[in-house]
Parts: structure tokens; sequence; C-alpha cells
């Protein structure tokens, strides 16, 4: 049976860095998670009700960051990360890949669970499965405190079981990105796009001037625009501003987003104003459905990272 490998870490948040004698005869669970992963704040609301619950049973909840871009390495950006979901565990900042590389991890999320001698009894990748989770925990902490009565499970039951394929993570540097545009990508290189004549499923076009950054697409002219064809109920653009505040209006085919559709950082105009590093919730509609998406970025010095889906 595998062990679980010892945790190193330069930067521990939510805690001192704990050293062998923290984790004796503790159940642990280790959690590999980013801040911009949409899939891991969807975990957040069930990690934090079994912390809560088993935090003073011999549960151990363990956070593994680790970063899918160069800005969530930035202690005081992910400590407000932090304060906005709720963590209260304590959380190792994986910037160099350490950790993910000794664990032999391959995705986010990703969970880990070891008994109370170090065994890994259970693993699992991408998010759901909270009964059973919450399950392993319950035997585990009722076979090392036999006398001691737990709270009741909570209703873990995943969202999972009622998704429809939807639209993959779609990037938009250099390094993991792909447009439609026939001028292409050229790193570092500023290009005056064309409006592409179609957009085919599940993919980005650009038109105006945009820079070419490894990580993302900056705009450069304003009134530059961005196109997404996507399947998807819930759409989310992580972005951020290099100077001011920037707005950026949003059509969902060609129509501004109605109340109950439009996300929640888009406002009554159909605009998301975007400032520091963050996930832009722009489209959470009831129904999932083939759409068109067109952003019109007013300004110049807006990065465009990544936009992420949901169809649950």
């Amino acid at each position: 049976m595998k062990k679980l490998p010892v945790i190193k870490a330069d930067k521990w948040l939510n805690s001192r860095p704990l050293v062998q004698e923290d984790v004796q005869e503790k159940i642990i669970l280790v959690d590999f998670w980013s801040s911009t992963c949409l899939h891991c704040r969807r975990d957040v609301k069930y990690l934090r009700k079994w912390w809560q619950k088993y935090k003073d049973k011999g549960f151990l909840l363990l956070g593994i960051h680790v970063p899918k871009f160069d800005f969530e390495k930035d202690e005081n950006y992910l400590n407000s990360s932090l304060k906005e979901l709720g963590i209260e565990w304590p959380v190792v900042m994986d910037d160099d890949f350490v950790n993910w590389h000794n664990f032999e991890n391959t995705r986010r999320p990703e969970r880990y669970i070891s008994d109370i001698r170090g065994n890994i009894i259970y693993h699992q990748s991408g998010e759901g499965n909270y009964d059973e989770v919450e399950q392993i925990i319950l035997g585990l902490l009722s076979a090392k405190n036999p006398d001691t009565s737990f709270p009741l499970r909570s209703n873990g039951k995943s969202e999972e079981d009622f998704c429809i394929t939807h639209t993959p993570n779609l990037y938009c540097g250099y390094s993991r990105g792909g447009i439609v545009n026939r001028e292409g990508y050229r790193l570092g290189r500023t290009i005056d796009y064309e409006k592409p004549r179609l957009i085919p499923d599940d993919s980005i076009g650009l038109s105006g001037k945009w820079r070419v950054g490894d990580e993302y697409l900056e705009s450069v002219s304003d009134n530059a625009e961005v196109y997404l064809n996507f399947q998807a109920k819930e759409v989310n653009l992580i972005a951020s501003s290099a100077k001011e505040e920037v707005s950026a209006e949003i059509k969902i085919d060609d129509n501004i987003p109605i109340v109950g559709e439009a996300g929640k950082n888009l406002n009554l105009a159909g605009e998301v104003n975007i400032k520091s590093p963050s996930i832009y919730q722009i489209l959470n509609s009831k129904k999932s459905k083939r759409s068109t998406l067109k952003m019109l970025v007013r300004k110049g010095g807006v990065r465009i990272y990544s936009f992420s889906f949901y169809g649950c």
C-alpha cells in the first residue's frame, strides 16, 4: 500500500509549518487545487463542511495550491482568495510543483485520503463523489475513535450525476491556447486580427489589436473583441487589467444576457468590470445550449487568460 508522501513547502497559509508530530495518528485528506479552477471552487463547500465537523476528531484537511497562472503565486492574492472562499484549513503553496510531482498528480482537483498509519486508502481525480468521500472519512474516524459519536453525514450527492457535456477550458496564451484566426500566434508580438468568418465549436476568435503573451492575450487597441463558440450553462472568465479598471460588454447570441442568465459579475448593461486578477462569472443560465459569446473590451491593457465552462 502506497504511503502518503511527505509534504514539502516554503510557504504555509492558515497555519505554521506542520511537522511529523502534527500529522501522526491523523486521518488526512490532501486536496490539490487552484484558486482559478472552477471545479476546485465547487469542491470548497464540501471541504468546508468536513473541516468544520471533523477537525477536532482526528481529521486533518490539507490543501496544496498548485497555480495555473503566474499571478496565483502572489501570497497576498492567494490570501484574498482563501478569505473569499472561506478556506480556514492549512494550505501549502506548491509554486514549483514539488508536491505535485512527488504525488505523481495529474489534475486539479485531485484528492488523497490516508489512514492513521499514513497509508493512502483513497484517491480521486476531479470533483464529485462527496457521499463516498465522507463515508470513508467517517469510517476511518470511527475505527480510530470507537467510543466517539460523530455528526450525521452530509447529503453530498454530486451534481456531476446530472451534467451534460460542456466545452472544455479554453486557454488564451501562447503556451496552452489556440485561436481560429488565420493570423495565428506570435509570442510577444502585437497582431491586428481580422474577425474570422466562422467560429467552430469550442473555439476562440479575435478582432482588433492583441499582444500575445505566454499565459494571456492583452488588448492593445480600444474596442478589441473576443468571440467564443461554446456549449454550457455557466461561463467564467479569468482576466485582469494591467492599468485601470476596464469594462467589457458581453453579448450571448447578439443579446445582452437577461436577469436569470447573467453571471454574478455582469451588471444590468451586460458589462463586466475587470481589474484585479480574478475569475469573473459572466453567464449562469438554467439551461445548457450551444451559443456564441461576443466580448467587447473597451480599452487596452486587459489580459485574458482563459474561459471555463460548466454544464451541471
